[in-house]
């Protein structure tokens, strides 16, 4: 079972910005469309902030290959 805590949801995003950088988490933020602060406190919100910011990653791949 994965872990879906707080705690793993916030290490996600720790993760995400020490590879991508903080320039990149706010404009995930922003296109999640959830609060600044939800996005590092609700876990529902969280996981929008999570899944937008696969998806960001994912349509940037497709791009890069073009």
């Amino acid at each position: 079972m994965p872990d879906t805590t707080v705690k793993s949801r916030t290490e996600w995003l720790a993760e995400f910005t020490r590879e991508y950088g903080t320039d990149c988490l706010p404009d995930v933020i922003r296109e999640s469309r959830v609060g600044v602060s939800n996005a590092f406190t609700n876990t529902a919100d969280m996981d929008t902030v999570i899944r937008t910011a696969k998806e960001m990653l994912a349509k940037k791949g497709e791009k890069d290959e073009d």
